[in-house]
């Protein structure tokens, strides 16, 4: 049986996964503007889905490539949050981990 408190801190707890989850979203929000010449920047593959679904409120992706270091999406339409048609994230450290983890280091 749970206490009445049990709940409070399931509720406090779940406030402070939200603000770190958001703060995440901000920070990348703030690396650039999803441009070719200034792409979102991201640290793992997994946030640029989290950003386009969560922070941009897009929920349709089209093809995605990767050029040179950036991971692009082709998106159809933008949203009233992000109006253009392709997005851009700049996969570099993403790759270099990746390099590492597998023997392929610099």
């Amino acid at each position: 049986m749970r206490e009445a408190g049990d709940e409070s801190h399931a509720h406090e707890e779940g406030q402070g996964y939200y603000s770190r989850a958001i703060r995440l979203l901000d920070t990348i929000a703030a690396t650039g503007y999803g441009s070719e010449e200034h792409p979102f920047h991201v640290t793992k593959i997994a946030d640029e889905y989290l950003f386009m679904g969560h922070y941009l409120e897009l929920d349709a992706f089209g093809r995605q490539s990767l050029v040179d270091c950036c991971d692009v999406f082709e998106l159809g339409k933008g949203n009233r949050l992000y109006p253009d048609s392709v997005i851009y994230f700049d996969a570099t450290r993403v790759l270099e981990l990746e390099a590492a983890m597998f023997g392929g280091g610099k």
